[in-house]
């Protein structure tokens, strides 16, 4: 299932979905719908399989990516683990990060999933380990690709929510400072204004708000230009 925005990546995300070496049995997208937990529930409403595979409009998977997971899957099966969590490689920043999902779909369809706020699916993973589930976390295996030749749209986006929910952030100020002064990509620029921006404004209204990042992005560029 995919839950999508109108992200530079998108075409290039459901081509992938829909040429794999093992092709999946069914595909359902939800598009343009917010909060991100509400998106998920409806994508999760309208499944039928078993296991599910979870993927935002900014992942691209490899070919393979289907046949290498069900492998894994067989070799490593434990009744217990409800969510099996595969790397991707962040081409923008260069380095692993982010997750495929797939998920024991009936699981999670009996638990209430709410919280317009960026971390809604940590509690519901914490709520489901205490009633005795276990995820298995896969980040070394990676099936694709995350954030892609992003637009400056985009950019500000990530790293604005970035600049909101976390305080330390020197950390990634040094990777992107790093990154610009490496490829010269203007876009690192956008990713450190966006953080400083965040840090004056320092709100954000839940978990992904179309008219908010759109509006807010807008006044970012005019701060940007005056």
């Amino acid at each position: 299932m995919i839950t999508s925005l109108d992200d530079p990546q998108l075409n290039r995300c459901l081509d992938s979905v829909h040429n794999q070496t093992v092709p999946f049995s069914n595909v359902v997208r939800v598009h343009n719908v917010c909060p991100a937990d509400k998106a998920f529930s409806d994508a999760l409403g309208k499944t039928v399989e078993e296991w599910v595979m979870y993927l935002g409009s900014d992942m691209i998977l490899d070919l393979d990516a289907l046949e290498k997971i069900i492998q894994f899957i067989k070799r490593s099966a434990d009744d217990k683990v409800i969510g099996y969590f595969f790397g991707l490689w962040d081409t923008f920043l260069d380095c692993r990060i982010g997750y495929v999902g797939v998920l024991k779909a009936p699981v999670y369809k009996l638990e209430k999933i709410s919280g317009n706020h960026a971390g809604w699916d940590g509690e519901l993973h914490r709520r489901l380990k205490r009633k005795g589930w276990k995820a298995s976390m896969n980040f070394r295996f990676l099936v694709g690709t995350h954030f892609d030749r992003p637009d400056e749209y985009q950019v500000f986006r990530r790293f604005y929510l970035h600049g909101v929910r976390f305080n330390h952030r020197k950390p990634i100020q040094e990777k992107l400072a790093f990154l610009l002064n490496d490829t010269g990509n203007h876009l690192y620029q956008v990713a450190l204004d966006a953080l400083n921006y965040a840090t004056v404004k320092n709100f954000y209204p839940g978990s992904h708000n179309l008219e908010f990042d759109r509006d807010n992005y807008e006044s970012f560029s005019r701060h940007s230009h005056s």
